[in-house]
């Protein structure tokens, strides 16, 4: 089952977030937390997504760790990306909330 959302010409795909390596920049990670914060608020109600979500925390974990702790060498390009990559994922959140909303069914079975 593929989980695609046709954002802005680009594919946001969580299934591909919930694997390891699934997030691979700033862009994927600023959709991660959206859609994090957007599962949390969905899982009050349907409480089977708070393992979607869990899954989602723990790959935002792991591309954190690997590009953001204090043993890596953040560069002010690597700020910027992340400030501009924020800004579009923030223009997005309409949409991937309307994805989730539609594709609740897809999610609750992943």
């Amino acid at each position: 089952m593929e989980l695609n959302l046709l954002i802005m010409e680009t594919v946001f795909d969580l299934n591909k977030a919930l694997l390891p390596g699934g997030i691979r920049n700033e862009l994927d990670l600023e959709r991660a937390f959206i859609a994090d914060r957007l599962l949390r608020v969905m899982a009050k109600e349907n409480p089977k997504l708070k393992i979607v979500r869990e899954k989602l925390r723990d790959m935002i974990f792991v591309y954190e760790d690997k590009n953001w702790s204090r043993n890596s060498n953040i560069t002010q390009k690597q700020i910027e990306e992340s400030d501009q990559a924020e800004l579009k994922a923030e223009k997005e959140r309409p949409l991937i909330r309307q994805y989730l909303v539609e594709n609740l069914e897809q999610f609750i079975s992943i």
